[in-house]
């Protein structure tokens, strides 16, 4: 700037747009806060409720959800968000070569690589599920595959009603926030198996126990079927024998709660 008495003659400026600086700092502040709530929980449900309501309210997408690859092909919906949105419930998705299973989703699975559908309504894969898809307002979809160990177990998936907002940083970003993502459900999946498997020893080493310290056969029953009714979850569990003269099939004991006796037949 020069100074002629007391006239400004000319003066330099610079200017300095601050908006991505301030988009990349409230998105490292909600990574920041997101690693902070799932490191105090080793629930799944939970850890996914958490990736997915993330996405929506931190990272600006329409709805995501959560998806875990089944042995059968199918892919079962673990977590969305928002919850009110119809859409993840209606569809049926799989990761094998049926039709359902090739959208953004069957394909992530399969391959181990992200999938982007630019537009649902020109997107070949997505015949299966474009009407509904439009009913709800999307415009473009990305399905991130949660791979651990090389093996991909599940998908993270955004839809958004904005052309183009899965811009290459977004990619990027999104990415980086999946691989976060699929570390802490597979270790949450870890722990869970694991709480089965001692949960397991813990029962057979309970009917170890009556059978080595009774011979009454309606004790060791009751323990063995509760046991069990507990590992399954089920409803009820009985035992029955076959009558070696009528082949008929006869009650001997089942349970509907712990220690509660439905039925009890001297044989």
């Amino acid at each position: 700037m020069e100074d002629k008495g007391d006239a400004v003659r000319w003066a330099v400026g610079i200017m300095i747009d601050i908006t991505n600086l301030m988009e990349r700092e409230n998105e490292l502040e909600a990574l920041r806060r997101f690693s902070r709530v799932v490191a105090g929980t080793l629930n799944m449900e939970e850890i996914a409720k958490e990736v997915v309501a993330t996405c929506v309210k931190d990272f600006g997408v329409k709805l995501a959800w959560v998806g875990k690859a089944e042995e059968d092909g199918s892919v079962s919906l673990v977590a969305q968000h928002p919850e009110d949105i119809d859409y993840p419930r209606q569809i049926k998705v799989r990761w094998d070569e049926t039709p359902e299973g090739q959208g953004p989703v069957g394909k992530a699975i399969r391959s181990g690589k992200l999938q982007i559908v630019e537009d649902v309504l020109t997107y070949e894969g997505f015949a299966a599920f474009r009407e509904r898809a439009l009913k709800a307002g999307f415009v473009t979809v990305t399905a991130f595959p949660l791979v651990s160990l090389g093996k991909t177990f599940g998908t993270l998936v955004l839809y958004s009603d904005v052309r183009g907002f899965f811009n290459p940083h977004q990619i990027e970003f999104f990415q980086g926030f999946a691989y976060q993502a699929a570390g802490v459900l597979e270790k949450a999946r870890f722990f869970l198996e694991a709480s089965k498997h001692l949960s397991l020893i813990e029962s057979l080493r309970a009917i170890d126990l009556t059978i080595l310290g009774s011979l009454d056969l309606q004790l060791t029953l009751k323990v063995a079927l509760e046991e069990t009714k507990r590992q399954l979850g089920v409803e009820a569990v009985a035992v029955w024998i076959q009558d070696p003269l009528t082949r008929e099939l006869e009650l001997v004991y089942s349970i509907t709660s712990p220690g509660e006796p439905l039925s009890i037949l001297q044989t």
